[in-house]
């Protein structure tokens, strides 16, 4: 089928808006979000819309991964034809499990929080990435800190891999997937910084096995650490497997 034959609709702008707040998605991602927003889906509808929107222009595909669903992601045409500023970007192969891993994640707490503004790393990292003095002060990112809580020079900041932010009071839960093990001390620095942001009320990380232990460690040094600095902003973890077996989450 020609491009020529393809007519863009309003539902196709719409989940190409939500492709583009991922890094990449996968048809089956957005089979989920149909389902979500719309009731149902049929795969093979999803898949056509995909191969449309792909002879258009506007999105690209590719298997990156064997035995593992073909990444989507918005060209530049895409982003613009839904009014998203930046780069288009391609997805990184080293991160795929983990970027696939997070938007899983993110399909499961909207579900869950309708009472959240859900923002990914990629929006976030879009609204608070220094351009000058004029965002100096991030939104949804953090000051980086080491572990002693000092905040670092060079106007580093810390980039989640989701933020929900509550409507009631506008504070922030870090939700983080930890699929690897991670040196002990960058984790100690990286909770430290999330804890010491005032709009911070929560930390939360999804581990896989792999990266339990360090975690665990990390979560001890941090939180001694902060209680003797009078703060007490509460680290959470738990098993990616129990949390994503679950019918409900654990409300933290």
């Amino acid at each position: 089928m020609s491009e020529k034959s393809w007519q863009l609709t309003e539902r196709d702008r719409e989940w190409l808006s939500w492709v583009g707040r991922w890094w990449f998605v996968t048809a089956e991602n957005i089979e989920a979000e149909w389902v979500r927003k719309y009731g149902q889906a049929n795969r093979r509808a999803v898949l056509r819309r995909v191969q449309a929107a792909r002879e258009m222009g506007l999105v690209e595909s590719l298997r990156m991964v064997a035995n593992r669903p073909a990444a989507v992601w918005l060209t530049k045409e895409g982003m613009k034809l839904v009014g998203i500023r930046g780069e288009a970007t391609r997805p990184r192969l080293a991160e795929f499990h983990h970027d696939l891993y997070v938007v899983e994640l993110a399909q499961k707490l909207v579900a869950e929080r309708p009472d959240t503004e859900l923002v990914t790393e990629r929006e976030l990292r879009r609204e608070d990435t220094p351009g000058g003095a004029a965002n100096f002060d991030p939104q949804y990112a953090v000051q980086r800190r080491n572990s002693n809580a000092v905040i670092l020079g060079g106007n580093r900041r810390v980039y989640p891999d989701l933020v929900t932010v509550r409507k009631t009071n506008g504070h922030h839960l870090i939700h983080e997937v930890e699929h690897t093990p991670k040196d002990v001390r960058r984790l100690v620095s990286l909770m430290t910084s999330y804890q010491e942001s005032e709009n911070v009320d929560g930390i939360r990380y999804y581990a896989f096995d792999a990266a339990l232990d360090r975690l665990e460690r990390a979560r001890s040094i941090a939180v001694e650490r902060s209680v003797s600095r009078g703060n007490r902003t509460p680290i959470q973890i738990v098993r990616w497997d129990d949390f994503m077996s679950t019918e409900k989450e654990e409300r933290l």
